[in-house]
């Protein structure tokens, strides 16, 4: 399931990060197995930071980076960049 959770406002970058922390902020209930970095060609620096940043959580046992499909690139746009995984609650 995707959704918009919030609008973030200031450099790229910076956006990224804050995204990054906001998703996993309820890191408990998340099945540590996988995490996605899925983007739709964003800026290879900025992908490396959110990779560097999950990284440094050191919870997930494999972390992928994938491009994202046809659809979601269409119609999210260029620099999109989301985090996908799943949820102990199913």
């Amino acid at each position: 399931k995707m959704v918009l959770g919030k609008k973030y406002r200031g450099s790229f970058d910076k956006v990224l990060l804050k995204y990054t922390d906001d998703v996993l902020e309820n890191i408990e209930l998340i099945d540590k197995e996988h995490i996605f970095i899925t983007h739709a060609g964003a800026n290879v620096d900025c992908i490396k930071a959110v990779y560097k940043k999950v990284k440094e959580m050191n919870y997930f046992d494999n972390i992928y980076i994938q491009r994202a499909g046809c659809t979601i690139s269409s119609h999210c746009g260029p620099n999109t960049l989301g985090l996908m995984y799943l949820s102990k609650l199913f």
